[in-house]
């Protein structure tokens, strides 16, 4: 699954997460994560492509409400 959204909402929901306390750990690592630094990965595209594993990847696009009904059927419909 590759969860995608535009720079903006990536900066503010990462901002939003620091300021409750809501971070993942995995983002405390090495301390980069800065709001520069991610803005710029943001921008470059860094996390525009899904970790190289086998099998299919879904893309979804969570500017907008993600119908998760739909997306449950459709990778059922993958398991027959």
């Amino acid at each position: 699954m590759l969860c995608i959204a535009g720079p903006e909402t990536c900066l503010e929901r990462y901002r939003e997460r620091d300021r409750l306390g809501r971070r993942h750990a995995m983002h405390l690592v090495g301390g980069e994560e800065t709001d520069a630094s991610m803005e710029r990965r943001l921008r470059d595209g860094v996390w525009d492509a899904p970790i190289p594993l086998a099998g299919r990847v879904f893309r979804l696009d969570t500017n907008e409400p993600v119908d998760v009904d739909a997306l449950a059927r459709e990778i059922a419909s993958l398991a027959v």
